[in-house]
């Protein structure tokens, strides 16, 4: 029955959403637009929904998103593409996809990253989940049973959340703990080239398009709101000078690491405030009229979700519908 109710609401739930007259269904303020983050994705599903929202809405830069904020002229076909991480797969696969459409998309990297082995602790986490041969472990205080893919994927939501708001000495130890409970050293740990970092030559390249915009995303991707006022201007505004070193001109917006709310105090918006236009989060919503520019709200679309699960979240009803799959 739950498969028949889901396959319904693929169905039905865009036009729906779309041209229903019903408020609770339907609440678009007239002045607002979407901002969606994308991550990675498999390629043919990545481009026929991209394709899609081509047909559907007016996809632009976030350099002119920002600017129809700032004057209020929000529409609400608008929708602005972004990009965080500076991860491989993003600036070469979905790149070209994006290329093909020829879709604007703003890439958000950490110059510290560039060029670099780095990978990114939940990556980390997410492969020592996957790779270990062990059944259970006990991590941090707690069991988790490994014994199939739900089970593995339910420990590293559990496990992921110990990691935030942690500085980068306390994740490391915490990874360096996770390594010995899955029984995994990290030179024997698998690591694929789409979830290693982008090269400076990849960034060229992006720029060189003319349909691409770069900004930063901090220095190396910190907890910004443990920081001291020093360090946040350097993460801030010290990535934006080393970006435009690199590339010449860089988006006038900041991606804020993590990126929930409480990962930005005052002192970091009053920093990103001095250095940028605009700033984006990773808080769910529609950009509204009156928005504080340095607090934008995302879309994000995760792999596997079909056009239907992107029209929901990006016309703002995502929690309504959710519900009922």
């Amino acid at each position: 029955m739950a498969k028949l109710v889901y396959s319904a609401l693929k169905k039905i739930a865009p036009p729906l959403i779309r041209y229903s007259t019903i408020p609770f269904i339907r609440h678009i303020p007239r002045k607002s637009a979407a901002i969606i983050a994308i991550h990675d994705y498999e390629s043919k599903l990545l481009y026929d929904c991209l394709a899609k929202l081509k047909e559907n809405y007016r996809v632009i830069p976030l350099s002119v998103l920002t600017n129809d904020l700032l004057d209020d002229r929000l529409d609400s076909g608008s929708v602005a593409i972004t990009l965080d991480d500076g991860i491989l797969i993003q600036v070469r696969t979905i790149a070209q996809i994006l290329e093909q459409l020829s879709l604007p998309a703003t890439f958000f990297i950490c110059p510290d990253f560039l060029d670099s082995d780095h990978v990114y602790w939940w990556e980390e986490v997410r492969l020592l989940l996957s790779f270990t041969s062990k059944m259970n472990i006990q991590f941090d205080g707690n069991f988790y049973s490994l014994k199939n893919k739900y089970e593995r994927f339910s420990a590293f939501k559990k496990i992921n959340k110990g990691f935030y708001s942690k500085s980068q000495e306390e994740i490391e130890s915490r990874l360096v703990q996770l390594h010995k409970a899955c029984d995994i050293g990290r030179e024997d740990l698998p690591v694929h080239h789409s979830i290693r970092m982008a090269k400076t030559e990849d960034i060229t390249r992006l720029m060189k398009t003319g349909l691409f915009e770069i900004g930063s995303h901090s220095m190396d991707h910190p907890w910004l709101a443990l920081q001291t006022e020093e360090e946040i201007i350097y993460q801030v505004g010290g990535s934006k000078k080393r970006l435009e070193l690199l590339f010449g001109k860089v988006s006038e917006c900041f991606c804020y690491p993590y990126g929930p709310r409480e990962s930005v105090n005052q002192k970091t918006l009053e920093v990103a405030g001095r250095f940028y236009k605009s700033a984006v989060t990773a808080q769910y919503g529609r950009v509204r009229s009156g928005d504080n520019p340095l607090l934008l709200k995302r879309v994000f679309l995760m792999p596997g979700e079909n056009y239907s699960v992107w029209e929901a979240k990006i016309n703002g009803v995502w929690k309504q519908v959710e519900q009922y799959l």
